[in-house]
């Protein structure tokens, strides 16, 4: 593995549990971009409105999907004062760990906290440091060097949508 690319699920319903329209839209624009990627497969939360972005965009991509529970929503204050929630950061990690343990480069379909914090393990700050923006169907490319060192090679990256569907 030398790619991650990571994505928040796309636009979600007021009660949290699926994506609207609109974010069905979004992920199939992401797809049409990401179709242009090496991307191995997907690995994706198994939150509702994660399975149904992914799902979205495998119409597209046609790659194996693998879900991990480790990639739940957290609530930002776990992120914002990680020492305090410990179980849930080590579930985080673990999902980090297998993530960047992959053999094929994956695309990440998970939550705007949990990328938060997989960024910060990525880069190696506290995770209470991690204060990017991350818009519904936003990309993060994570690369891992041949050196081991990782570089982001974009962050939030909204290029796929119409300026009218960019939200977050």
């Amino acid at each position: 593995m030398s790619n991650v690319y990571l994505i928040r699920h796309a636009e979600k319903t007021e009660d949290g549990e699926h994506i609207t329209p609109d974010g069905r839209r979004m992920a199939q624009l992401l797809a049409k971009k990401l179709k242009h990627y090496a991307i191995g497969g997907i690995i994706c939360g198994n939150l509702q409105r994660q399975i149904d972005t992914a799902d979205e965009i495998n119409r597209t991509l046609k790659l194996p999907i693998e879900y991990i529970p480790e990639l739940v929503e957290i609530e930002s204050y776990m992120r914002r004062e990680p020492k305090k929630y410990p179980r849930v950061m080590a579930k985080v990690r673990k999902a980090y760990e297998k993530i960047m343990s992959q053999e094929i480069d994956p695309l990440v379909v998970s939550s705007g906290i949990i990328n938060r914090v997989l960024i910060a393990f990525a880069l190696r700050i506290p995770p209470e440091r991690s204060e990017h923006i991350q818009y519904f169907t936003g990309l993060t490319h994570i690369n891992k060097g041949e050196d081991g060192r990782i570089r982001l090679g974009c962050v939030n990256d909204t290029g796929h949508l119409p300026y009218r569907l960019v939200r977050r």
